[in-house]
């Protein structure tokens, strides 16, 4: 089970994301798509990535590569036409995730699987995490590790497999109390998570929230490329599924005036030009233009450019993505959080 580890980088960069939704400069991202046959079953699909939904982030030491892009492909998606691509160096541990299930009681949980494909295979894991309260009747919130799921047979090269959480792999617990039963040497069934820890739930904290996360890496030797779609977690209550698409991206998605980013768009006309902007609030630099280009044959676009020095104050900025599509002109929003 190696690529598992850096807890402390993981609550430091994830830190930076969940105090910034908490100040509240955030936007909506998901489309809901109603009218699900199963009662209480709703579809969300994504194609930007904000903190107030889904958002990637790089975990790893600084320097290192982690990023999270929404993609066409590969192959035949299990759902739609794209997924979310993961792709990291050495040390980097690209990270998708949402704070959208926090709370929810782990007894609850009747649903949790997802669909993943890893270039080339080998025993690189793309993993299911989430920060986790083990005793919710103590009234506690404090942080107390992550719950993380790895599969028990290593992925097929490259191609699509399904993965059921609940059964198709073990847990272990980051942090004590959960890793002196369920360690990553002696991990436990699910089963087994619910008879120790009856009253556990993704941790719901009115300021760290509570990430459920995607997540490669953590370290892996000459790095990966993994991509992950059709994400389904259901509840006695209700059942959310999520369908990646392509859309925009920017990488990184964390860091100071001046970090060199890589904006990449999909869907737009061929020759299209597409314009990404900043949007600082700071007065007489509202929007910023970042950079341009235009849009090949498929209707992918990529820029790049530096997050500019200005005087604003940290917390989320968004970025749009904006050029004619094939019926009208098609706006992305991204997120970036200025450290």
């Amino acid at each position: 089970m190696r690529g598992i580890g850096g807890e402390w980088i993981m609550r430091r960069s994830w830190k930076h994301v969940v105090v910034a939704t908490a100040g509240g400069m955030v936007l909506s991202m998901a489309v809901v798509v109603a009218g699900s046959p199963v009662a209480g079953a709703t579809t969300q699909v994504v194609n930007q990535l904000q903190v107030s939904n889904w958002f990637g982030v790089n975990e790893g030491p600084g320097g290192s590569v982690g990023n999270v892009t929404l993609v066409p492909g590969p192959a035949t998606p299990p759902a739609g036409t794209g997924s979310a691509e993961l792709q990291i160096d050495s040390t980097g541990r690209a990270s998708l995730g949402t704070n959208q299930f926090k709370g929810t009681s782990l007894s609850q949980i009747t649903a949790m699987d997802y669909w993943g494909y890893v270039v080339g295979g080998t025993t690189n894991q793309l993993v299911l995490q989430f920060d986790v309260t083990y005793d919710t009747t103590l009234g506690s919130t404090a942080y107390q590790g992550r719950l993380t799921f790895v599969p028990s047979s290593p992925p097929p090269a490259s191609a699509w497999r399904h993965l059921n959480a609940l059964a198709d792999g073990y847990w272990f617990g980051s942090q004590a109390p959960g890793s002196a039963t369920c360690s990553q040497a002696t991990p436990c069934t699910w089963s087994q998570v619910l008879s120790y820890f009856p009253h556990a739930a993704i941790r719901n904290d009115p300021i760290g929230q509570g990430a459920f996360i995607l997540r490669l890496g953590g370290p892996i030797t000459g790095g990966a490329t993994a991509y992950v779609d059709d994400l389904t977690v259901g509840t006695t209550a209700a059942t959310t599924t999520t369908d990646f698409e392509p859309g925009s991206s920017v990488t990184p998605s964390i860091g100071p005036s001046g970090t060199p980013i890589i904006v990449r768009g999909f869907g737009f006309r061929p020759k299209a030009k597409v314009t990404a902007k900043y949007h600082s609030g700071v007065r007489g630099h509202q929007n910023v233009v970042l950079c341009s280009g235009t849009a090949d044959q498929s209707g992918a676009v990529q820029c790049v450019a530096n997050i500019p020095a200005l005087p604003g104050l940290p917390g989320v900025h968004p970025i749009t993505v904006k050029g004619r599509g094939p019926t009208g002109v098609i706006t992305y929003t991204d997120d970036f959080v200025l450290s």
